[in-house]
């Protein structure tokens, strides 16, 4: 695998949760990090080096923005979605229970604003380089409450499969995590990060959850990989053979 010392990554979504985590890794391997969020400033004091830019990834004009900031870069790494309280739990419902806006909101800031960034950015990507995209293992699998998040996953990676053959020589891959422990579960509701934690490692044949940093290996990996593209690189603890 080649080096990733002194090369340039623009990680959007990368102020928190698996987002911070690749952030991190990549300041560890050397590389020329620079951070795309909404609120870019949290992860300052987590990300000493890095460069910090706002954007809007829901926004086309503010995606547009940003890449004629950052200019040329060797990785572009999508880990953005909407996490808000309001609109995440909306998603985790069954079908008939769905709040329909809720639920496009959704769709909107975890499918389309990974299709926009990978549809604007590619041309900023150096040809030699890579994409790096964020689905989920409900797309893999079924999981309860999931009808939103789950179908928002199967585009995902079937984005990964079509980037990799128009934008080709560039590298398009997607990272499918399962559940993994970020902050998100403590803003929707007390205890559920618990329940959940129980619940799932109870199914996977490892015998627990992820961390962030596990997660994160995943994205540095398919950086560095030359030889693969048009892949999903499950980070489950086997849940998918469970």
């Amino acid at each position: 695998m080649s080096s990733l010392e002194n090369s340039k990554v623009l990680i959007v979504g990368g102020s928190r949760g698996i987002g911070l985590g690749v952030a991190q890794a990549a300041l560890k391997e050397g590389m020329q990090v620079t951070v795309a969020s909404r609120n870019p400033e949290r992860a300052a004091n987590d990300l000493p080096g890095a460069k910090f830019i706002k954007v809007d990834a829901n926004d086309e004009n503010s995606i547009r923005n940003l890449l004629s900031q950052t200019g040329q870069v060797d990785h572009l790494v999508c880990t953005q979605h909407s996490a808000s309280p309001d609109i995440l739990p909306a998603a985790m419902a069954p079908i008939h229970e769905i709040n329909l806006e809720k639920a496009r909101e959704f769709m909107l800031s975890k499918y389309w604003s990974q299709f926009m960034t990978m549809q604007i950015g590619a041309s900023s990507v150096a040809k030699d380089g890579s994409i790096t995209l964020t689905s989920g293992v409900a797309g893999r699998r079924f999981v309860e409450k999931h009808s939103v998040i789950g179908p928002n996953n199967c585009a995902i990676d079937g984005l990964a499969m079509y980037g990799a053959r128009e934008l080709a020589p560039t590298r398009v891959n997607v990272v499918s995590p399962g559940l993994v422990k970020t902050p998100i579960y403590s803003d929707i509701e007390d205890g559920l990060w618990d329940r959940l934690n129980e619940k799932f490692s109870a199914i996977n044949p490892v015998g627990k959850v992820a961390t962030i940093e596990e997660t994160a290996i995943a994205y540095i990996y398919s950086m560095q990989a030359t030889y693969v593209t048009g892949t999903v690189l499950d980070i489950d603890g086997g849940f998918l053979v469970s």
